[in-house]
């Protein structure tokens, strides 16, 4: 758990250097905010809702209790699949665009199925603007890039 703490530290000071969200907190809003969406990341892959509601009290006081009760669900949900599990999860719930909470290369990245009708052209969706946070991919593209995927496997929220 100490290595994760390093990466998360580490994390925040590389997305930071990105963003200057530190420099700069209210340049953010909560729910873009990279410095939460590490900080959430860290927690829900670890199992360490604590650490998170402390972070919300420090800096979002007014959506602990909210945050508190979504994280709970939002737990429930997220798993961890070897590439070809991910690969058969996918393909068999026709998932054709994934969102990453943190950058899509980075190995903890947790994805979420953004639901799309079947005729909808997905390049709609695929935006690259050079941003860490909140990217939109193709499901072949992660699992080019990924040996182990984290996925909250709810089809829609």
């Amino acid at each position: 758990m100490e290595n994760e703490i390093i990466n998360k530290d580490t994390r925040i000071n590389l997305y930071n250097a990105h963003y200057g969200f530190l420099e700069n907190p209210k340049a953010f809003d909560f729910d873009n905010n990279p410095q939460r969406l590490i900080v959430r990341n860290y927690a829900l892959r670890n199992k360490d809702k604590a650490t998170y509601v402390r972070y919300l009290d420090d800096f979002f006081p007014e959506q602990v209790i909210k945050e508190s009760e979504r994280f709970d669900i939002d737990r429930q949900s997220i798993k961890q699949y070897s590439n070809e599990e991910a690969r058969i999860w996918m393909k068999e719930n026709n998932v054709r665009i994934l969102r990453s909470d943190i950058n899509y290369t980075d190995q903890d990245a947790i994805f979420s199925v953004v639901t799309i009708a079947d005729d909808e052209d997905v390049a709609m969706y695929l935006f690259d603007d050079d941003g860490f946070i909140l990217n939109t991919i193709e499901p072949a593209d992660v699992l080019k890039t990924h040996r182990k995927i984290w996925i909250d496997n709810r089809l829609s929220k």
